[in-house]
């Protein structure tokens, strides 16, 4: 056959290529007018057989060769299979060995990354998720931390409401401290929390002193103390101490002989002030509030900061004031 790719390109406009039996000079080329496209190739074969049988001069319609291919060939265009006849014309073996060379070197795939690309795209990735990560994670951290502080709020509340039911206005109560810590819970709080038990030590933590201060130092109360300091532990993990005290007033807001510690996740760290343990009080008409909340707002945040006199004892007053929410100036 006379210069087979020569011939096509001369039926088909095209600029002058390298005159080579195989598809090397044309690999660049990958759009729909490369001689080396697997559909392209076959119709251009059959286009020119038919323009040999016209002896040169026939005119080529792609259109309606195109739509002549879909239809004859198209289950036929893998690689190493082309159409070996068109409008029942023969091609012949030259033809056929150049169209499955063009096949071979370029043949339809479906487009995937390359090993570079991927680590790459996977490099970014890490990048970005070493950026947001550890805030996406502080927030739902903080965001799970006040939803179980409030929820511990109203079940103390609650308790409260029932056992005022059975046992009158809470004001009238027995002093605490002269009925000790754990005879006081028994009588007024424990009947009317669901789930409830009384530690026998330390309720699982290791030592005696396990709570830190937001400055990270240790916090000065044991979790338990004979007849003043009794802890218990929730259905849901939760670990509550009463502490009862002399009974003296702070002033007309608190009642100082009414401590509760709630830690809201147990003995799992990180075992500080502010993140994970809160301090509430009863109060002489409120009822339990976290201590602190009656306080100006600048005290509040000398008390739960991360400066070195911050115990972060009133960090639940804070977050009740800020509408239940850890504001930015929250000492996480």
């Amino acid at each position: 056959m006379i210069n087979f790719f020569k011939k096509v390109e001369i039926l088909l406009g095209f600029p002058p290529q390298p005159t080579k039996k195989q598809c090397g000079p044309h690999m660049e080329k990958v759009d729909k007018n490369s001689p080396c496209h697997p559909e392209l190739a076959a119709l251009l074969v059959a286009d020119v057989k038919e323009a040999y049988k016209g002896g040169g001069s026939q005119s080529i319609s792609g259109s309606y060769h195109l739509q002549k291919f879909s239809t004859i060939c198209a289950q036929k265009s893998n690689v190493g299979q082309v159409c070996t006849t068109y409008n029942n014309i023969t091609l012949d073996t030259e033809e056929r060995s150049i169209i499955v060379s063009c096949l071979r070197h370029y043949s339809p795939r479906k487009a995937a990354f390359t090993l570079a690309e991927v680590l790459i795209t996977l490099g970014i990735i890490g990048v970005v998720a070493a950026m947001t990560l550890p805030t996406l994670i502080a927030n739902g951290n903080k965001q799970a931390a006040v939803t179980a502080l409030k929820k511990n709020y109203n079940i103390l509340n609650q308790a409260l409401q029932l056992s005022q039911n059975d046992n009158g206005d809470y004001q009238y109560w027995e002093n605490g401290f002269q009925m000790g810590a754990e005879s006081y819970f028994a009588k007024y709080y424990e009947p009317y929390l669901k789930g409830i038990k009384k530690c026998t030590d330390y309720c699982g933590y290791k030592e005696q002193y396990p709570w830190k201060n937001l400055s990270g130092k240790v916090f000065s109360w044991a979790v338990q103390i004979d007849n003043l300091r009794q802890p218990y532990v929730l259905a849901d993990g939760t670990i509550i101490v009463v502490s009862v005290g002399s009974g003296i007033q702070n002033n007309e807001d608190y009642e100082s002989n009414n401590y509760i510690i709630v830690d809201i996740n147990g003995t799992k760290r990180p075992n500080t002030l502010g993140k994970d343990v809160f301090m509430f009080e009863r109060t002489i008409s409120k009822g339990i509030q976290p201590l602190g909340y009656a306080d100006p707002e600048d005290s509040m945040t000398v008390h739960c900061s991360k400066s070195n006199i911050s115990i972060g004892d009133w960090c639940a007053a804070k977050i009740m004031k800020d509408n239940w929410e850890m504001k930015d100036d929250y000492p996480w």
